[in-house]
């Protein structure tokens, strides 16, 4: 094996990635040579060019290669055209999450903000998921994060998440690179691309994101569900472009691209569902809110003759003819289609100052976490409710000090800091603290700002109060204190 190729092998496997084919010495001039200065983005338009119209059969029929249009995914780590981060070009460490929230921007649907602890450094990060999922990662968690970003003579750019260290259990893969498998022999004829540079085919990859789970194969477009026997892990794998340059002639051009996504729902339910497959696996998706809901009936065992209801962990008498539909019902009933019961519609009668459902047993603010970010949706009252580290913090939201004023204390190697609390509906101005001051100016910087009010009374706006909250859950957020505007 070459040293490049050695190199590749050694990058992937630090960064959790599965094994696809690695550039052997007789390919690295034609393929290496052919990538210099190239992009992301005119790679992967030559192979979406040659799959337009195309079946999943792996054009058996018609003799050509074809695939399926790939799945709309992509990352970027860091900002500017190609992105750019203020860390080295590959990390392996332990990273806080500072942000994770669905924020359109561009060609993305989600913002990531991981600390790099060890480096000290910040990375941005930018993804576009398929509809209905988001990065399983909640504000505060530190995880080991590996980072790759290379834009030397060969791109790659690949986020790998995970639990407990370098070997723990994988909560995000993304990875949108250069690819080319020196092994791959064709079983159809390659498509001449509309640029003449060449006859596109479209490999396979085995994905594996657990030893707990199945070995998947897949190919361009193609995604799937995995879960491990006991249900203690489960992803979804999604890939999007996958294909590489057969008679390859345009030096301009990628000789291959590999877009990859691997989510894991073991801990964390997607914010929206339509299947079961998109919730975590203590959960189920209730059709009527598009929601996972806990499914209260994993520790219940019903009499014979008797079904469970997992909205509420009861359990009924199983109906002689079960509903599918409200139809089924009368018009006062909904149907519950996990148990085929029709049930009284008490939403009719009810005023609720939120959303409501029969089903759940009336009222509810929230179903999920992203229904209060930056708060947390409480499983059982269905309430949007706080997370504070109140050491952190010298008030609450009810101000009984009757505080205008905020002063927060910031690791003074974090250099965005204003930028994060705008995110969190706590805008402020950073500085050098100043004699006398609340934070260490050897260590710390100082943001202050004013605190939002609600009523006369002093107490705080939810919306500021609970980007307080948020904020005390991060490291580099050392302490928040009230002021007033006079001493």
């Amino acid at each position: 094996m070459s040293k490049f190729a050695m190199i590749v092998v050694t990058c992937l496997l630090a960064l959790g990635c599965s094994t696809y084919g690695v550039q052997e010495d007789g390919g690295v001039d034609a393929a290496a040579d052919a990538n210099v200065d190239a992009g992301a983005d005119a790679g992967q338009d030559a192979g979406l060019d040659a799959a337009v119209d195309a079946g999943s059969d792996g054009g058996l029929d018609s003799g050509l290669c074809q695939a399926e249009p790939p799945q709309r995914f992509h990352l970027k780590i860091g900002e500017g055209p190609w992105g750019n981060i203020d860390c080295p070009a590959v990390v392996n460490g332990p990273a806080q999450v500072l942000y994770a929230h669905p924020a359109p921007e561009d060609d993305f649907n989600s913002v990531l903000w991981l600390w790099l602890i060890e480096d000290a450094c910040l990375a941005k990060i930018f993804l576009r998921f398929p509809e209905g999922h988001e990065a399983p990662l909640r504000l505060g968690e530190t995880l080991w994060a590996s980072v790759m970003l290379e834009e030397t003579w060969w791109y790659n750019q690949d986020l790998a998440i995970r639990e407990d260290g370098p070997s723990g259990p994988l909560r995000l893969h993304v990875e949108d690179a250069w690819f080319y498998d020196l092994d791959f022999i064709p079983d159809c004829e390659p498509t001449p691309d509309d640029r003449g540079c060449g006859n596109v085919a479209f490999p396979s990859i085995h994905v594996q994101p657990d030893d707990l789970v199945s070995e998947l194969s897949l190919k361009q477009g193609g995604s799937a569900y995995t879960q491990a026997a006991d249900k203690s892990r489960a992803y979804q794998v999604f890939v999007g472009d996958l294909y590489q340059y057969i008679g390859y002639k345009c030096y301009e051009l990628w000789a291959g691209w590999l877009s990859l996504a691997e989510i894991d729902l073991s801990r964390y339910s997607q914010p929206s569902c339509t299947n079961d497959e998109q919730c975590a696996p203590a959960a189920f998706c209730d059709l009527t809110s598009a929601h996972c809901l806990p499914n209260r009936c994993l520790d219940t065992t019903c009499p014979s003759g008797e079904v469970c209801n997992p909205y509420q962990g009861l359990c009924d008498a199983e109906p002689a003819e079960p509903c599918q539909c409200a139809e089924d019902c009368s018009i006062s009933e909904v149907c519950n289609t996990r148990t085929g019961l029709c049930v009284q519609d008490i939403c009719q009668v009810m005023d609720c100052m939120g959303s409501c459902s029969s089903l759940l047993g009336g009222c509810y603010q929230c179903l999920h976490d992203a229904d209060c970010w930056p708060g947390l949706c409480d499983a059982d009252s269905h309430i949007c409710q706080e997370e504070c580290q109140t050491e952190k913090i010298d008030f609450n939201q009810d101000n009984p000090r009757h505080f205008e004023r905020f002063t927060i204390c910031v690791d003074n190697r974090f250099e965005n800091a204003a930028e994060l609390l705008d995110k969190y509906a706590v805008p402020a101005t950073c500085t050098t603290p100043a004699a006398p001051s609340a934070c260490d100016a050897s260590l710390e910087q100082t943001c202050q700002g004013e605190l939002a009010l609600n009523d006369p009374n002093g107490h705080l706006n939810q919306e500021q109060w609970f980007g307080l909250c948020a904020l005390t859950r991060l490291d580099v957020i050392h302490r928040i204190q009230g002021s007033h505007y006079l001493p």
